[in-house]
């Protein structure tokens, strides 16, 4: 969620409808999501979707939550 919020920052946030998670869209287009829950069991994820040309177009990150024993 830490990595969302100082992506997101001047972003219009919302959440999403079908994807279950919180969305920020930019002016570009561009956009971020965090989805708390994935299909990968305790590995919450966010997903940067990039629009401008030349950059890289979209990247995803999975946080893989480790157990302390």
């Amino acid at each position: 969620m830490e990595l969302f919020s100082d992506l997101s920052n001047g972003g219009s946030t919302v959440y999403s409808g079908n994807e279950h998670g919180i969305i920020a869209t930019f002016g570009d287009k561009s956009n971020v999501m965090f989805r708390p829950y994935t299909s990968t069991e305790g590995s919450p994820a966010v997903d940067i979707r990039i629009t401008n040309p030349g950059m890289v177009r979209g990247q995803k990150i999975h946080f893989i939550l480790s157990r302390r024993d």
